[in-house]
């Protein structure tokens, strides 16, 4: 399917093979999709103007994610991997022509699909004010979702006293992500969305959800002070090792290792554009080669990850019953950090052990994580179903990788065995 991404009110008639998509703006007409008005808008109230090139990702990884959103997956060949033609506006044709495979390589990985992207000139204008620019202090950024993970990479910062400003993708947790932000002593604490439009129901998977929480982050890193004085930023990712890798945990649901927001080949890919493009950011994820237990364990201040965790949202489900459904894989690996780190589990989860035993049992994920995590201490098999995944990554050391995805799923086998006793 094509998606042609314009910068401004432009006539352009939808059909069966191609979306419009009004980028910064409104629909401009019926049957129109639509990404980043209120991002246009927060920029303008907060006085950003970054770079081009910033300014020219956070265009193309909008238009990643409404295409991401756009089409469906059910009418692939094989069901699952899509063909996407992306055409994005972008104020440097010649830089990201150069990167244009690079992007699409990554893109892949993200998302499991063939991507084919092509560059207009921008007509827009983004982020730019009558007033003078505003900049922030700070030589970090984190990306803050209010999950356990970004909580603790949240309190970790404030224990070493550094200046940070934490950004996230608004949601239902938004009230909880800027009280873990004040908490943590965040300077500040942005909450921006992208609220995509599309005039159809759209594809639930939305692989490329993370394209838009990188775009934001690097918005506001590259709005800092020490950006703009030529200090590399640091952009943080929290995200536990198993969680980050996300083996399939059965040969059927390989489709379904979905998230890939801080996995090493991505954050690694990520990070050569960036580099090569000239964003002086530097993407850190502290936590890879730690369990999820083992981050509660070692947190910096527990007595407030104590008292703030239980507000925390793991669940993939929570959109849609609005509490931890206690039984898909998120809530599994959450409820056996807990076991693991002794930490006291005040969670109230929609599914067993101690709420709906039966329908806890009958999960498919819960069957999943169990046959999975029975392998933990089969090094082969950790390896079979980590390894492939970093063939293309230069990360180092990919056997501490293996090492880490065996302590999480010791942690999930732990925890369900004594659970399904």
């Amino acid at each position: 399917m094509k998606i042609k991404c314009f910068d401004f009110d432009a006539k352009c008639k939808p059909s069966s093979s191609t979306l419009p998509v009004r980028l910064f703006g409104r629909p401009s007409a019926d049957g129109w999709a639509s990404i980043g008005a209120s991002v246009a808008e927060r920029l303008r109230i907060e006085r950003f103007d970054v770079a081009p090139e910033v300014k020219d990702f956070l265009r193309i990884s909008l238009a990643v994610v409404a295409a991401d959103h756009a089409v469906y997956r059910q009418r692939a060949q094989d069901g699952w991997t899509r063909q996407i033609e992306l055409e994005v506006p972008v104020e440097n044709c010649p830089l990201w022509n150069d990167h244009r495979g690079l992007v699409e390589k990554m893109l892949k990985f993200l998302t499991g699909d063939l991507w084919e992207l092509r560059f207009k000139s921008a007509k827009g204008t983004l982020g730019q004010s009558k007033y003078e620019a505003n900049y922030l202090k700070g030589q970090a950024v984190a990306l803050l979702s209010g999950g356990a993970d970004s909580l603790v990479g949240a309190i970790d910062h404030s224990s070493r006293n550094l200046v940070w400003n934490a950004i996230s993708q608004t949601s239902s947790e938004k009230k909880i992500q800027s009280v873990f932000a004040t908490s943590a002593s965040a300077n500040r604490h942005l909450g921006w969305t992208h609220g995509v439009h599309i005039p159809f129901n759209d594809e639930g998977s939305q692989r490329a959800r993370s394209m838009g929480f990188f775009a934001f982050a690097l918005m506001v890193a590259a709005s800092t002070e020490g950006y703009c004085q030529g200090t590399r930023v640091e952009v943080h990712a929290s995200e536990n090792g198993l969680i980050s890798l996300n083996p399939a945990l059965t040969s059927t649901r390989i489709g379904s290792a979905s998230t890939r927001t801080t996995h090493p080949c991505f954050i690694g890919q990520l990070q050569a554009i960036l580099d090569s493009i000239g964003v002086n950011v530097v993407l850190k994820n502290e936590y890879q080669r730690m369990t999820k237990g083992e981050m509660f364990s070692a947190c910096k201040n527990p007595d407030l990850l104590r008292s703030l965790v239980v507000k925390s949202m793991s669940c993939g489900k929570s959109g849609r019953i609005k509490m931890h459904c206690g039984r898909c894989v998120p809530c599994i690996i959450r409820r056996a950090a807990f076991k693991q780190s002794g930490f006291n589990d005040l969670t109230a989860y929609q599914y067993g052990p101690n709420s709906n035993m039966q329908g806890f049992r009958e999960s498919d994920d819960v069957r999943c994580a169990f046959i999975g995590s029975q392998n933990h201490s089969n090094s082969n098999w950790v390896k079979q179903a980590v390894l492939p995944s970093l063939f293309e990554s230069d990360v180092d050391d990919r056997l501490s990788l293996v090492a880490v995805a065996q302590r999480g799923l010791k942690e999930v086998y732990d925890f369900l065995s004594e659970a399904l006793r």
